[in-house]
């Protein structure tokens, strides 16, 4: 009898001790289970969309692409053949774009982040073309906007202008061609106005005239040619305006007449020459204010001809 209530007391102790350990391991796990579940309540929902890129078209010029996101076209792009984008329409969301060749096999995947590119400066060249497929103009663009350099052709490729743009303005070197490919004139730019040199030049390359130019105005020495070479004449301005000297010249390189301006109109002593390199004036007409007041003509030896008064 007392072997059988030792052994039952026995069982019942271990009974109550597995009883309380299974207990303590549930309290332990709990708020382990709830932590887990609190982690996953405040995990953000991650959500993209699909973007599918095709080519839709291609020939020696351009590539044409669709971008689709379910049955519905959101962009079409216009490519060079280097891969630049030359213009697109509508707008591409932020997605996985998945581009597809023509056999409709996936060729790459990339994840594109829309407000990123919206913030990057997209720099491209615009290719045109004429009808015989020759290049007709290549123009650099940043986010639409002429920028960087940019050239014209003649049809039968040779180059007819080059020049710069800055933020949709000329800005730099600018050169116009012949079609003989022969220089016609430059001139230089600065904010959209001709600052610096110009030089414009005949058929056979001679210069025919310089001139310097400050913001769109004539400053300084202005200097123009015969076909030959030889000097035809000298001007000097001040913002566009003549003032001192004047020099005109023969086809030899003699003198023709010597001039002085102020304020734009003749003011002084206007000598003329013949073309006999004499070294001395046959008239001196006075002026004041671009009024003529009198001329005085002298002869071959210098001598005083006769003056007559206006």
């Amino acid at each position: 009898m007392k072997n059988k209530f030792l052994s039952f007391f026995l069982f019942l102790s271990l009974t109550v001790m597995l009883s309380a350990c299974v207990s303590a391991q549930k309290e332990q796990n709990i708020p382990e289970e709830q932590e887990q579940e609190s982690s996953e309540e405040k995990a953000p929902e991650i959500s993209y969309v699909i973007i599918e890129k095709r080519l839709v078209r291609s020939d020696n010029n351009k590539k044409i692409y669709v971008y689709t996101v379910g049955p519905k076209v959101v962009a079409e792009e216009v490519c060079d053949m280097n891969g630049n984008v030359v213009k697109l329409e509508g707008e591409i969301p932020s997605g996985t774009v998945r581009q597809y060749n023509l056999n409709d096999e996936i060729i790459s995947e990339k994840y594109y982040d829309a407000s990123r590119v919206a913030e990057e400066k997209k720099t491209y060249e615009d290719r045109t073309y004429f009808e015989n497929g020759g290049l007709a103009s290549i123009k650099t663009y940043t986010n639409d906007v002429l920028d960087g350099p940019a050239a014209e052709f003649y049809e039968d490729g040779n180059k007819k202008i080059q020049a710069n743009y800055k933020n949709g303005i000329l800005d730099g070197d600018y050169t116009k061609f012949r079609d003989n490919g022969k220089i016609e004139f430059f001139c230089q730019y600065l904010d959209g106005h001709l600052n610096g040199h110009y030089k414009e030049y005949f058929e056979n390359g001679n210069i025919k005239k310089e001139q310097e130019y400050l913001n769109d105005k004539k400053e300084g020495e202005s200097k123009e040619y015969f076909e030959t070479g030889v000097i035809k004449q000298k001007y000097n301005y001040s913002q566009d305006v003549l003032e001192g000297d004047a020099e005109i010249y023969y086809e030899d390189g003699s003198i023709k007449k010597t001039e002085k301006y102020r304020n734009n109109k003749l003011n002084g002593d206007v000598k003329i020459y013949s073309n006999n390199n004499s070294g001395s004036p046959i008239y001196i007409d006075s002026y004041v204010s671009g009024k003529k007041i009198s001329r005085t003509a002298y002869g071959n030896n210098g001598k005083k001809l006769f003056k007559e008064i206006y």
